[in-house]
């Protein structure tokens, strides 16, 4: 159905496109991770194992900051909360390129992970607040820029190996963006950026925020999943060489980038609880085209359709989940951290470990588990979102009815 609150025109003003720019740069300095990976463990003659604790690193730092984000707001603030968290990024980021020991790198991933999600909670809560029924275009928009990054990252990392310079200089591109961004709006004042009073009997999150999260959960599992092995899977199953089984992997990126563009024209006109099935039946038919197509041809066309479908699922259950979480826009946001940090962290090694034991196209029954399991949830989500409305509407009427009395 359309959506009646979003038909009106959207402005984005200063704030917006600083939150969007700050959400990129994050987005780009963990996409940058696996394209440099090969040329640190190279340098520091790091294992396998020692790498991927890097992306474990990150992902924690993710966690921790769900425990912590709507804390950190409310204690300091949202414009301090912002420009350290910036500041946790770039020195995460140095980390990363001077240490010579890989204890340090790792714990510049795990700075990086923790700064980097509590700076985008903060955005996300800041874009909800000033937005409002427009939040899920303003969130969808963000996503859309770190759309883009996904694609620079690598692009840069191999731009600079392929000209003789070096790797680290793509590390250079956030470091550079977050300190221009910070002289030029350290001084404009961020919205509801004034540390807040803790309330004494704060509402717990509804029902239906937490179904919402479920669907997170378990969408962000699936999309981590697909981004760590769908080469594998290419390779080993459908049978491509493992240079094009590589290079298809952007397939499934540009998908989640179209998909984001159209969902953010989508949603100027419809509602996102009308949007939400649409995408769960969309990732889902296309994963079985994938997982079952046995063809390199249907197999690529299912994992773009299947990009095209998961794209939206997390700016759009983050909207729903933060309209019916209301004025606890804050916890919200963080709790999602929390979600989001533990798929990053588990899905993609219970996927791979499965396949030590069985095959990488067995392991891939655990994802269509997860969509399945996700999109029976988005309807669960909405059925409840949409009790939590009747009930909210019923309680405005009664206590309208009493004060008139």
């Amino acid at each position: 159905m359309p959506n009646q609150d979003t038909t009106q025109n959207f402005v984005r003003d200063g704030f917006t496109w600083l939150g969007y720019l700050l959400i990129g740069s994050s987005t780009y300095t963990i996409s940058c991770f696996g394209p440099f990976m090969p040329f640190l463990r190279s340098e520091l003659h790091l294992t396998y194992t020692v790498g991927a604790l890097h992306f474990s690193a990150w992902a924690i730092g993710v966690l921790l900051a769900g425990l912590s984000g709507d804390k950190s707001m409310q204690r300091f603030g949202r414009q301090k909360v912002i420009w350290s968290g910036s500041a946790g990024i770039c020195l995460g980021i140095l980390l990363i390129i001077v240490s010579r020991n890989p204890i340090f790198t790792i714990f510049g991933a795990l700075l990086g992970g923790f700064s980097g999600s509590t700076m985008g909670q903060t955005i996300n809560t800041i874009l909800s607040d000033r937005f409002g029924s427009q939040r899920a275009i303003a969130i969808t928009e963000a996503n859309i820029i770190g759309s883009i990054s996904c694609f620079l990252a690598p692009l840069a990392v191999s731009t600079s190996m392929r000209y003789g310079i070096n790797w680290r200089l793509a590390l250079a591109v956030p470091l550079l963006t977050l300190s221009i961004l910070f002289l030029t709006f350290r001084k404009r004042q961020v919205p509801g950026s004034e540390p807040k009073t803790k309330s004494k009997a704060a509402a717990a999150l509804p029902q239906a925020y937490w179904a919402y999260w479920i669907v997170i959960l378990l969408n962000v599992g699936c999309e981590w999943s697909l981004i760590f092995w769908s080469a594998d899977f290419l390779e080993k199953v459908v049978k491509l060489p493992r240079i094009d089984a590589s290079a298809c992997v952007s397939v499934f990126m540009a998908a989640m980038l179209l998909g984001r563009i159209c969902g953010s024209r989508l949603t100027r006109n419809f509602d996102i609880h009308t949007l939400l099935p649409i995408a769960a039946v969309t990732a889902l038919s296309g994963f079985a085209l994938y997982w079952l197509g046995n063809n390199a041809i249907l197999s690529v066309i299912g994992l773009f359709i299947t990009g095209l479908g998961i794209a939206n699922f997390y700016p759009m259950t983050l909207s729903a989940a933060i309209a019916v979480a209301s004025d606890r826009a804050a916890s919200a946001t963080s709790r999602m951290s929390l979600g989001t940090g533990s798929s990053i962290l588990v899905a993609p090694l219970v996927l791979g470990f499965i396949a030590d034991r069985s095959s990488i196209f067995v392991a891939y029954g655990l994802v269509a588990a997860l969509l399945a399991t996700c999109t029976v949830m988005v309807f669960v989500a909405n059925s409840l979102a949409q009790r939590h409305e009747e009930q909210i509407q019923r309680l405005a009427t009664e206590t309208s009815k009493t004060s008139v009395n």
